[in-house]
């Protein structure tokens, strides 16, 4: 009986535009515990990185139309978590350059799988946080995150959007309502 793979319930997005790079990333990662998604290019890994939001991200720099570097600087506005580089390019400059990209770790291909493997531990130690979710709060909208609430208040005196007056029980957060 073969030995059961570490589960990590980690998900790492390898974004690179060969597909052989994405398939050995992907063998190697699964086979250590990770949960692997794959885009191919800058704007596919910005549509996953919404929709997925992965623990860390393993991303090109060097990717036709859309470069892994403008990539990782638009990211960055929304995702929080560790995102490496991984490219052929080894320059000072090149580095410097990923780096105020937003990137927190760079390797340089090729590289050997069990120094990759130890830089993602790392940086999603670094990253694991116990701090809750953030909650937003404006007049007429409370977002709670960590508990997935979202309260939408609507002044009683004022129409919403299409001239409609809603009533004094549509104030209730959307759990509140959705129990009533």
């Amino acid at each position: 009986m073969a030995p059961a793979k570490p589960m990590n319930n980690r998900t790492i997005l390898v974004v690179d535009d060969e597909p052989q790079i994405r398939r050995v990333l992907r063998a190697t990662l699964s086979s250590n515990g990770y949960e692997v998604l794959e885009a191919k290019d800058g704007p596919e890994a910005i549509d996953m990185v919404i929709r997925e939001r992965p623990d860390l991200i393993l991303l090109d720099v060097n990717m036709p139309g859309m470069s892994g570097l403008e990539a990782c600087s638009k990211i960055r506005l929304s995702y929080q978590g560790p995102i490496i580089m991984v490219t052929v390019r080894n320059t000072e400059r090149d580095k410097v350059v990923a780096l105020d990209a937003g990137a927190d770790d760079y390797v340089v291909k090729p590289f050997a799988i069990g120094e990759l493997l130890a830089r993602i531990r790392a940086a999603l130690r670094r990253f694991t946080s116990e701090e809750p979710l953030p909650k937003v709060e404006t007049p007429e909208l409370s977002i709670d995150l960590e508990r997935r609430i979202v309260d939408v208040r609507w002044p009683e005196s004022s129409p919403d959007s299409q001239g409609i007056r809603r009533p004094p029980h549509s104030r209730r957060s959307t759990r509140e309502a959705a129990y009533a």
